[in-house]
């Protein structure tokens, strides 16, 4: 406007820049003034958005960043403190205008809410106000391990152990003394092992080690014992006699992870059962059948690990007495040479009862 002589610059900028431009005068008598100008356009007040959670019991240490704006800041306040019952207390959040920062830093004692509002007040007269809320979690805790049996030479051990509060996600830090050929795996908040247990004995000594998003870390100790595989020992009697019961052959089962049961037996004495009592397997019944026969049985335990066991009866007839051989003798001659020849039968043979000899 050359009536009063000025220039009015009017207007609502949408990105930040730099205007320039130059104003050209000239008065009533010919005098000449040139001016270059130059118009800063700051980018709008912006603040950190938002703040990470963080664990009870461990440092929590974060910044809010303002930016934007013309600086100095005229207004950089803090108003609606809460601690939300986590035991942090309004001096750990320490503002500084100049920086345009706000510094938090404390240790919460306690999981809950912390909450605040942040306001701002730039040099051109905008103005930015957030509210904050910090989320703090329980200070982590891992669950007994779910499983602490196995057999060895089987995979899929069942056993895990659930990580409860802290802040995801979670890494695992360290692991020491589980079984050989376990390794340790952390899923989400599920910690649980891949591979095969190859050796057997109780591993008292286990360990992980967790830490959080927010650096908090927990260790959990815990022991798994690796029993060996099942087996069965060799009959102990492989001989008996047709139509006698009680036979007295017997296997002994060792090993494996909680009780054992017979999957399935087959190739067993016509007339015999097998039976599982304890560890003991025993046959019932009187054999009908006299020959060989090839057996086996097939033990599984609790967790799906089998043994198979082969075996050979034989089923002998019942025995027989031939005729004496000699039948006469001399009085007072010693060396009788009559004899009885026994056949068929389960050897060795006693004599109980003998009558009527001369």
């Amino acid at each position: 406007n050359a009536g009063p002589g000025t220039i009015v610059i009017d207007g609502t900028p949408t990105a930040a820049g730099t205007l320039t431009f130059t104003a050209n005068v000239v008065d009533a008598l010919g005098a000449v003034l040139t001016k270059n100008f130059t118009v800063t356009i700051n980018p709008a007040l912006s603040i950190t958005p938002s703040l990470p959670q963080g664990t009870a019991g461990a440092n929590y240490h974060q910044t809010i960043a303002v930016t934007g704006g013309s600086t100095p800041y005229t207004t950089f306040t803090i108003t609606g403190f809460s601690a939300g019952g986590t035991g942090v207390g309004a001096a750990a959040l320490v503002s500084n205008a100049a920086t345009g920062t706000i510094a938090i830093n404390s240790t919460p004692t306690a999981s809950g809410t912390i909450g605040f509002t942040v306001n701002v007040t730039e040099g051109a007269g905008s103005s930015l106000t957030r509210a904050f809320n910090i989320k703090i979690n329980s200070a982590q805790t891992i669950d007994n391990l779910t499983a602490t049996q196995w057999t060895a030479g089987i995979p899929s051990f069942p056993g895990k152990m659930t990580l409860h509060g802290g802040s995801g996600p979670f890494i695992l830090t360290g692991v020491a003394g589980l079984p050989t050929g376990l390794i340790a795996t952390l899923t989400g908040n599920i910690l649980g092992f891949t591979g095969t247990p190859t050796t057997p004995a109780t591993f008292a000594n286990g360990s992980v080690s967790l830490r959080d998003a927010a650096g908090a870390s927990v260790t959990k100790t815990f022991s798994i014992t690796i029993n060996p595989a099942p087996a069965i020992s060799t009959l102990t009697a492989t001989q008996w006699t047709i139509a006698r019961s009680g036979f007295n052959g017997i296997m002994t089962a060792a090993g494996g992870t909680g009780a054992l049961t017979i999957v399935s037996s087959a190739g067993l004495p016509t007339g015999l059962s097998i039976v599982l009592i304890g560890n003991t397997i025993r046959f019932t019944g009187t054999p009908t059948t006299a020959t060989t026969f090839n057996g086996s049985v097939i033990l599984r335990d609790a967790i799906g690990a089998t043994v198979t066991q082969t075996f050979a009866i034989t089923i002998n007839p019942t025995p027989t007495v031939g005729s004496l051989t000699a039948t006469q003798w001399t009085v007072g001659q010693s060396g009788f040479t009559g004899a009885l020849t026994v056949a068929a039968g389960t050897g060795p043979f006693t004599i109980t009862n003998a009558s009527g000899l001369p």
